[in-house]
């Protein structure tokens, strides 16, 4: 789908105030869909905040035990014109109101070959707009952290044609100390002749770096990532997201699949997603449980992991 361009409005990783009598943030299209799941259960665990030493963050997720996927233009010093220096940068997993599952901080930053924050080409820089962050430690057996889809043109239609369900995860500039969640939002499609995703996910300032994911069937897997907001003169707002084929090589050089955590946690993420399908629980959460695992022609054993979480997921449906 081709889009006219009249102003390109970049996500920033500072969160700044909303006025009153603007409850409605560039980045939300339409209503406002966005939850709030417990951060310290998986996948939401593997998301957390890439904060600054100085002040401000933005989103990153766990792609391999000691690797964050982010936005390059989070990493960039406006003030300075460079690149902030790594030991300014530590990263909190699962962060939620203070507390967190796991906190690093940064060795080393990668950004992409190509990438130029100065560049007034923005389709260009958009496009490459994604960074590889190392940590000092390991953070899968607390956090775990999520595979990648290499996502093109191809794949993409093919998981359209496959009814797949995305879902969008960050730290919006509104609800900094929780985990924003838009559950089954809509992708538009790839730029026409250009390596973006176009989506109707509610990300907002401080979303630069979230993930889009998909279960796919065995684990969850990152899709794009979320680096801007297109807000034409007339129409709605639309997300920008750098789809995962441009990122999967480097992020596979250092883990090839995502991992949950040591310890499963999953029960108040099933308690949502029943309510969010129309089964919402009232008392016995196993037995709700059965219940889905009986209406999908599966053991009804009333546990929760992370198949049947990811299986929930797939059966949300697609806002039209």
């Amino acid at each position: 789908m081709m889009f006219r361009v009249l102003i390109l409005v970049v996500t920033l990783f500072a969160p700044s105030v909303v006025l009153a009598g603007n409850p409605l943030l560039p980045g939300i299209k339409g209503a406002d869909d966005r939850v709030y799941p417990p951060g310290g259960e998986y996948p939401w665990s593997a998301i957390g905040r890439l904060n600054k030493r100085t002040g401000g963050f933005c989103t990153g997720v766990l792609v391999g035990p000691k690797t964050v996927l982010t936005a390059a233009h989070c990493l960039w010093n406006q003030r300075t014109l460079s690149y902030l220096p790594t030991q300014s940068l530590h990263f909190l997993a699962g962060y939620s109101r203070g507390d967190y599952i796991a906190h690093a901080k940064v060795t080393g930053i990668n950004v992409p070959k190509g990438y130029n924050y100065k560049d007034k080409n923005t389709w260009r820089k958009t496009g490459r707009d994604w960074a590889l962050v190392t940590l000092a430690k390991d953070l899968s057996n607390e956090a775990g952290f999520l595979g990648v889809e290499s996502l093109d043109r191809a794949r993409f239609e093919e998981l359209r044609k496959n009814k797949a369900v995305f879902i969008q995860a960050g730290y919006s500039q509104d609800k900094a100390h929780v985990l924003s969640v838009h559950l089954a939002c809509r992708m538009v499609g790839f730029s026409f002749g250009r390596p973006i995703l176009h989506h109707q996910c509610d990300a907002v300032h401080g979303d630069s770096g979230s993930p889009v994911f998909l279960f796919d069937g065995q684990r969850f897997r990152v899709a794009a990532i979320h680096v801007a907001t297109l807000k034409p003169k007339k129409g709605e707002s639309v997300g920008l997201a750098v789809p995962g084929k441009t990122f999967a090589n480097s992020v596979r050089s250092r883990a090839a699949h995502g991992s949950p955590p040591g310890r499963p946690q999953a029960e108040e993420t099933a308690k949502l997603l029943l309510a969010k399908l129309g089964h919402p629980v009232h008392g016995d959460l196993a037995a709700a449980v059965r219940a889905f695992q009986s209406r999908e022609r599966i053991k009804a054993t009333g546990k929760v992991d992370y198949a049947l979480i990811g299986r929930m997921i797939t059966r949300l449906k697609q806002t039209p």
